[in-house]
């Protein structure tokens, strides 16, 4: 069962900063063939489960055994569950209620001085959230793996080949042909603009790219109702979404006209449309998220320096 990816802060967290007001064109800018050497090595390159339409990988913490952890650039820190944490001695740190992409809230903790290690690599000092997630019961997986330790690197999500690498990004040369897409951080997650027709005509929404989503686009409530996108929702048929954090929200789902991003243009989509009251998707900071079936046939590789998203139609 996908849950949806979960962007994670505490209710009395620091002030979000706003979007910067652009124009920036919901179309790619094809990128021209470099004139630099082959690109560099990956300093990971490793296969992930995509079963549940998220890529999951082993992370091991602190030292412990490798359990299932999405690779999420919808999380904007690490989140581990609560049993997880207990057996690998992850002790003290500062209580927290929060709330993620279900309708409640949980208590929880913030810790300091985490090592994560995977793929060959291990990275110590991680300040990480640790939750009652459910692993193994409730949930299939154990922890995200978030913004802390993606943000340091280009981030590549090969979707054919089912493969996540992670490239230094001094050493990373955009990859020759792809469709540069622009975004901008907001609380360290990657969020572009995307034109959405759900059957009103074509609306420019800010969404957040979230590979901890398995569903095509989710918009959220403030969003939906501005445009009366559920009058136009014909065929919508109601469903709770799963999530991380805060158990599931209630859900609209329904075909659209199009979607239109990245040069790219997706007719007939599925689109949720947000019914939730609390939780992230009951939020207006930006207006949904872009989850994995968007990306299932394409390599997506995320700058966070270049501030760019590289798309590629098959493998390099």
């Amino acid at each position: 069962m996908p849950a949806d990816a979960v962007t994670i802060r505490p209710v009395r967290g620091p002030t979000r900063r706003e979007l910067i007001a652009t124009s920036l064109a919901a179309v790619g800018v094809a990128v021209s063939a470099p004139s630099a050497a082959a690109q560099a090595a990956p300093v990971v390159d490793v296969p992930y489960s995509f079963r549940t339409k998220q890529p999951i990988v082993p992370v091991a913490v602190n030292g412990g055994p490798a359990l299932p952890f999405v690779i999420d650039t919808g999380a904007s820190i690490h989140v581990i569950d609560r049993e997880v944490a207990r057996a690998a001695q992850v002790r003290g740190g500062r209580a927290a209620s929060w709330s993620g992409g279900g309708a409640g809230t949980v208590d929880a903790q913030f810790v300091d001085d985490v090592t994560l290690a995977f793929g060959g690599r291990s990275w110590s000092a991680q300040r990480s959230g640790v939750a009652p997630l459910g692993f193994p019961d409730r949930k299939h997986f154990a922890g995200l793996l978030g913004a802390p330790i993606l943000k340091g690197y280009v981030v590549q999500f090969d979707f054919p080949a089912t493969r996540l690498r992670l490239f230094e990004p001094a050493t990373f040369t955009p990859p020759a042909g792809a469709t540069r897409l622009p975004f901008e951080l907001m609380d360290d997650l990657p969020v572009v603009h995307v034109t959405v027709d759900a059957g009103t005509g074509p609306i420019a929404a800010r969404l957040m790219v979230d590979t901890g989503a398995g569903t095509f686009i989710d918009l959220n409530r403030p969003f939906v109702d501005a445009h009366r996108l559920v009058q136009a929702a014909a065929d919508a048929t109601a469903a709770d979404r799963p999530a991380a954090l805060g158990g599931p929200a209630p859900f609209l789902y329904a075909t659209g006209r199009q979607v239109v991003f990245g040069g790219r243009v997706f007719d007939r989509p599925r689109l949720g449309l947000s019914r939730s009251t609390t939780g992230s998707s009951a939020r207006s900071e930006r207006d949904g998220v872009l989850g994995n079936e968007v990306w299932q046939d394409l390599v997506v590789t995320v700058d966070y320096q270049r501030l760019s998203i590289y798309l590629q139609s098959r493998p390099a």
